[in-house]
């Protein structure tokens, strides 16, 4: 059972990560075409 938990953990983190990264490069492309505006 705990194995289990630490996978979902595991996952939980991935994912929470993979978002934030991907926030953050839409926040740059936006930057970037507030820029060329």
């Amino acid at each position: 059972m705990a194995c289990e938990n630490e996978a979902v953990t595991d996952v939980f983190i991935t994912r929470n990560q993979f978002r934030a990264d991907t926030d953050r490069e839409i926040g740059l492309q936006l930057m970037i075409e507030e820029d060329l505006d």
